[in-house]
């Protein structure tokens, strides 16, 4: 303030006025510089001369001290002695809401003292004056704070300050040994990361080798099982369709060119040169040959093959087998990562120098930029090959680039991710070495004729409902084709789509393949067996995997029984058939013996766990008559229609019978004891009418209760 200021000070109750509600014109001035006021309390009296300020200015005392909003006594382990007397105060990492309370001393007009405060390194400046005699501070980071208040009395002069130090300290993963432990830490990861990073490069050929001949293997057999089935279906019928018959023609070439890859790229790497026949070869005709034999699957694809010949000689000398290989491998991969409804174009030109160049273009997946360096030095498949589940090893594209360029050709790629690829081939014409070399004609395949043999044991469970569960669409139409003679067949490509239709129909038994995309068969089977809809359905697995590992988890996951590709038809059709009548033989002892633990001996521990907790839940409820099959398999987490399929399965009883026959064995058990009487025995298991009761007991066990009872007397 300056001297110009006008200071106002504000008088009441408290300064010894009669009242601060004054009435209009009530006041007058006395001698001696008095001053008179009415109000409604009556009169106040004084001499404004003789009202003067106060020199003494109130002063801070600290009276508690907060934790948590937990006030803190003097000699606690915190707070060693009171609060007005500490100077600092040290506090855990944990300990960071606090409560400071202040008192401001006056001799005169305590209760107008306003306060300030501030707390330096949390706040940036002091609080308005205020009534308030506590500050709060929550969630404090660690560190170093100095608390600072200060009073105002009613003349707006400000006391002393008082401080107060309050010091968090860091959690233990901040202090400065933790910081070294995370430098030493730092230092051995790295170090550890460098160790890691070498052994991989050490093993990383070995790792591509162990891929390529897992999907060598996987290519493999899956055509030896279509060959096996097909075989079977052939050998088994007199009257089989063509189509059987072009299918084990062409599963055999498949399977021949796949051996042919491993023994030509084994050459072609292991030697330094290779023997060559040439010849002469009509390009245009030799190249529609090869895509001529690829008709179903780029009618399969809806693609179009356009070549473009502007070779103009007659012939161009080479090695025809070695062409074949070259263009086929290169075709059958523009096919194979081709978009549906794309165009691959060949186009044959002669260069400057002479060479035949061929590029093949297609308009497909095509190959990320960042894994183009691989391809041509590695059996390497690209990220997003892999992702589109399409078949192959990567081993061709390595055998074609080694016989390119030991005949003296070379090969080169442009391609952009999801565009297409265009191969670029260059060959020399071998017209010095022609020489005429004889054709080699295949040899024929000698078709056996045996047949499987339909007996009565097969006929019975023509109504059995099969599941096939495989990804593989050749595959897949042997196994529907081959047992829909005997079974009610449904099918799946993947095991996501699999688990619903089983969700739906129910089936008796489940085939699945172990590799598929979307999802697996063991993931399939864990589903399944986690279920309690479904985990009473056997499931048989087929994979060409062989590990004792796979196998153990394939069992841990709930699979029945496992089969190796190429699998058998005959011996897969004589274990579905004996798991059948296992199934056939556990109802009906089930029924005939009326006893869960006999039958027991011959179903899985989980089906047996579930039937007797669906009887103990039966005979909890005895006593409850609206307890309905509905809230029976609600009990469960089933839908009635899931408890039907499930108990028809099982024990061939539906859900009301079931219930029934649970009830009645309770009776059974009852009249055994002899303690009560017939009708007694009736309610007590659970039978509200006595002659429906006796119906009942005569249905399942042949015999009224008064005759068990009189044969029960005989024994």
């Amino acid at each position: 303030t300056t001297e110009k200021d006008t200071i106002i000070n504000i008088f009441d109750k408290k300064d010894g006025l009669a009242s601060t509600e004054f009435n209009f014109g009530s006041f007058t001035e006395l001698s001696n510089g008095l001053f008179a006021f009415g109000g409604v309390n009556g009169v106040s009296i004084f001499n404004p001369n003789q009202i003067k300020a106060q020199d003494y200015k109130p002063i801070i005392v600290f009276d508690e001290f907060k934790l948590f909003n937990k006030k803190l006594n003097p000699g606690s382990e915190i707070l060693k002695k009171h609060i007005n007397q500490s100077k600092n105060i040290e506090l855990k990492s944990s300990d960071n809401s606090i409560e400071i309370g202040f008192t401001g001393v006056s001799h005169s007009s305590a209760s107008k003292i306003k306060y300030s405060w501030i707390l330096d390194g949390f706040d940036e400046v002091w609080t308005t004056p205020s009534y308030t005699n506590f500050a709060t501070y929550t969630n404090l980071n660690a560190g170093v704070y100095t608390f600072r208040v200060r009073a105002l009395d009613k003349f707006g002069n400000f006391g002393i300050e008082r401080t107060l130090q309050v010091k968090i300290h860091s959690p233990w993963w901040k202090t400065r040994e933790a910081y070294f432990f995370y430098v030493l830490l730092f230092i051995g990861l790295l170090w550890l990361l460098v160790y890691l990073i070498r052994v991989i490069v050490n093993k990383k050929t070995a790792d591509d080798q162990i891929d390529f001949y897992n999907n060598i293997t996987h290519e493999i057999k899956t055509p030896l099982t279509i060959l096996l089935s097909s075989l079977d279906n052939v050998t088994e019928n007199v009257n089989v369709p063509g189509d059987s018959k072009k299918r084990i023609k062409t599963t055999i070439k498949r399977i021949n060119s796949l051996f042919e890859q491993m023994l030509n790229f084994h050459r072609v790497t292991s030697e330094k040169r290779i023997a060559q026949e040439i010849e002469k070869i009509e390009l245009e005709s030799c190249i529609f040959q090869i895509v001529n034999s690829f008709k179903p699957l780029l009618k399969e694809k809806n693609l179009e093959i356009r070549i473009n010949n502007d070779w103009k000689e007659n012939y161009f000398y080479f090695d025809k087998a070695i062409f074949n290989k070259i263009i086929h491998n290169l075709v059958s991969n523009a096919i194979k990562y081709s978009f549906d409804k794309g165009i691959i174009r060949i186009n044959l030109r002669k260069s400057k120098s002479g060479l035949l160049v061929i590029d093949i273009i297609d308009t497909g997946l095509g190959i990320p930029k960042d894994q183009q360096k691989h391809i041509l030095k590695h059996y390497y498949r690209a990220r997003n090959v892999i992702n589109s589940q399409r078949p192959g090893t990567g081993l061709g594209l390595i055998m074609v680039k080694k016989l390119i360029e030991k005949t003296g050709g070379a090969i080169s790629f442009e391609s952009e991710e999801n565009k297409g690829t265009t191969f670029n081939v260059q060959l020399k014409s071998l017209k010095n070495k022609y020489s005429k070399r004889t054709d080699v004609q295949e040899d024929s395949l000698h078709q056996i004729t045996n047949t499987i043999d339909v007996n009565q044991t097969i006929v019975e469970f023509s109504d059995s409902k099969i599941l096939i569960v495989e990804d593989n669409d050749e595959l897949r139409d042997i196994l529907v084709n081959t047992l829909g003679v005997y079974f009610q067949i449904y099918e799946a490509k993947n095991g996501k789509e699999g688990l619903e239709i089983a969700n739906q129909i129910y089936p008796d038994l489940i085939l699945t393949d172990l590799i598929m995309p979307v999802m697996d068969g063991m993931t399939m089977s864990k589903r399944i067996k986690g279920d309690i809809n479904l985990n009473h359905i056997p499931v048989f697995m087929l994979t060409v995997m062989q590990a004792s590992s796979q196998k153990l988890e394939s069992a841990e996951s709930g699979v029945t029984t496992y089969f190796t590709k190429p699998v058998d038809i005959k011996y897969l059709l004589a274990k579905m058939i004996n798991t059948l009548k296992w199934q056939k033989k556990l109802r009906n002892k089930f029924v005939l013996e009326n006893d869960a633990e006999t039958a027991s001996l011959f179903r899985n521990k989980q089906d047996e766990e579930f039937l007797l907790k669906l009887e103990k839940t039966i005979l909890e409820n005895l006593g409850n008559d609206s307890f309905s099959v509905h809230d029976l398999s609600s009990s469960f987490g089933m839908s009635r229609t899931s408890l039907y399929m499930k108990l028809k399965n099982l024990v061939d009883l539906s859900p009301q019978d079931f219930v029934i026959h649970t009830k009645l064995k309770q009776a059974k058990n009852l009249l055994i004891k002899g303690e009560l009487s017939i009708k007694e025995v009736a309610y007590s298991s659970g039978f509200s009418n006595p002659k429906y009761f006796s119906t009942s007991f005569k249905k399942f066990y042949k015999q009224t209760p008064s005759a068990f009872l009189d044969s029960l007397q005989k024994d």
